[in-house]
């Protein structure tokens, strides 16, 4: 099956055994699979979590996007097949979508039967809270890991109850970050040449905090507080505009974050008066004490226009807004299209088209005039 990989792939000698629940975990054995590796699942594994509940939580959509290209093992892991698998892998992905009491040592006991039988593996664990916690006697899943890591307190409108990360966004990045220390460790691992693996311990918490350090500058350059701001970032992000605004046909998002771009913005609208009042020339007033009111000024123009004029006029006075675009219509973007970014996969019998690799790459020797110049 095509991921929408050039060639092999740099991973085309790796084995990978998936196993465990949740989306993290499968997502981490994806991106894996997608740099070439060999990625064998098995999606109805419940030795951890709630065994009396369906912990795979894997619908139809998910098992068509996170198990493109894997070979997907309908039985049990127990048994001489899953050891055979296990001797001979090099990276064991252990996913674990809510931590209980008994979350650590059950890890630790399967880390430990799995090093026995290949003491070289590299055993990458995905729990919510980590498997070294202080709290590790908590019980929870990733939202309560996002609830941990502060992101929630500053995602939704102001006046109502703070919201996780939409689409499973958590997840994802708890996978994303679980991918790329797998691939650290195999790295290390290759390059020591031993007989000892790795034991990487990846906390989703962790995860979701560290991407909260892009808003510190926010706070430690103009003191602005990380909370729930609706549409637009915490304070705009200091400066105005930080935000999506309704148009004719859809929504729209702009971040003007220098003044040149502010002012090719005003020329958008036409050079407006409102926009030449004192009022109207403090940027970090208008995001942070008044930005509603100038929204007020900026959302009936936006009304008027669609998507693809806007788009069109954001190119010509160089504004950095772009559309926000409906499924439907990434699907059928040209662009995307044409590097055949998008998979066909399998749910329910139907064949449905899911997100491919973003990166490309091919092996290329450099031509006798291009390493001249490399060196």
């Amino acid at each position: 099956m095509s991921l929408g990989i050039a060639g092999p792939g740099p991973l085309s000698d790796v084995t990978v055994v998936e196993t465990g629940t949740g989306v993290a975990g499968a997502f981490c054995g994806l991106i894996l699979r997608q740099l070439g590796a060999r990625v064998v699942t098995f999606p109805s594994d419940r030795r951890f979590g709630d065994a009396d509940a369906d912990v795979s939580v894997r619908d139809l959509s998910e098992r068509a996007y996170l198990e493109v290209g894997k070979e997907v093992v309908d039985s049990a892991v127990e048994g001489s097949f899953f050891d055979e698998l296990v001797r001979s892998c090099d990276i064991v992905i252990c996913g674990v979508d809510h931590s209980t009491k008994d979350t650590r040592s059950l890890v630790r006991a399967e880390y430990g039967r799995m090093k026995e039988v290949n003491p070289r593996i590299i055993f990458v664990v995905l729990t919510p809270f980590g498997v070294d916690a202080s709290f590790d006697q908590w019980s929870g899943g990733d939202l309560h890991a996002q609830a941990i890591s502060g992101w929630p307190a500053f995602v939704g409108n102001p006046s109502e109850a703070p919201l996780g990360s939409n689409y499973g966004g958590g997840a994802l990045q708890h996978g994303l970050s679980a991918a790329a220390a797998a691939l650290a460790a195999f790295s290390e691992l290759s390059d020591r040449q031993t007989d000892t693996g790795e034991f990487v311990d990846v906390s989703g918490a962790d995860v979701i905090g560290s991407s909260i350090r892009m808003y510190s500058h926010t706070y430690r350059l103009y003191g602005q507080e990380l909370k729930r701001a609706g549409l637009r970032a915490p304070g705009s992000s200091g400066r105005y505009p930080h935000t999506a605004f309704p148009c004719k046909d859809g929504v729209v998002s702009i971040i003007c974050r220098a003044v040149d771009e502010w002012r090719r913005f005003v020329k958008m609208l036409g050079d407006p008066g409102w926009a030449s009042e004192p009022r109207y020339q403090d940027f970090y007033a208008m995001a942070t004490q008044y930005p509603d009111e100038v929204d007020a000024f900026v959302r009936p123009w936006m009304l008027e226009r669609t998507k693809a004029e806007l788009s069109a006029l954001a190119v010509e006075f160089k504004v950095p807004m772009a559309p926000i675009r409906t499924v439907e219509e990434a699907l059928n973007d040209e662009q995307m299209n044409h590097r055949e970014f998008f998979v066909e996969s399998k749910a329910g019998g139907a064949a449905v088209r899911v997100p491919g690799f973003p990166a490309l790459w091919k092996s290329e020797r450099l031509r006798p005039s291009d390493e001249k110049d490399a060196r």
